[in-house]
């Protein structure tokens, strides 16, 4: 026959474990990103006369995405 835990020792576990918790050392968190991630400088020379793009490569919400800014217009939405 199997044990039953109670609800007065289930409640002890979870607060031995939140104990345990509070007292080891916190995690190492890895620095937060900067604003602006990249910056992209592209100079086309097929069209005769040299074509200047710059894209802006700013953070967002999400950490595989970002918002662009090219050439001073901003991009609609997150691009990865």
């Amino acid at each position: 026959m199997a044990y039953r835990i109670t609800h007065r020792h289930s409640r002890a576990l979870a607060d031995a474990r939140k104990r345990a918790r509070l007292e080891r050392e916190p995690p190492d968190y890895p620095p937060d990103l900067p604003e602006l991630r990249r910056e992209v400088l592209v100079v086309d020379y097929d069209a005769g006369a040299p074509v200047v793009h710059h894209w802006v490569l700013t953070k967002s919400d999400r950490i595989d995405c970002y918002g662009v800014t090219e050439n001073g217009v901003r991009w609609q939405g997150k691009h990865g």
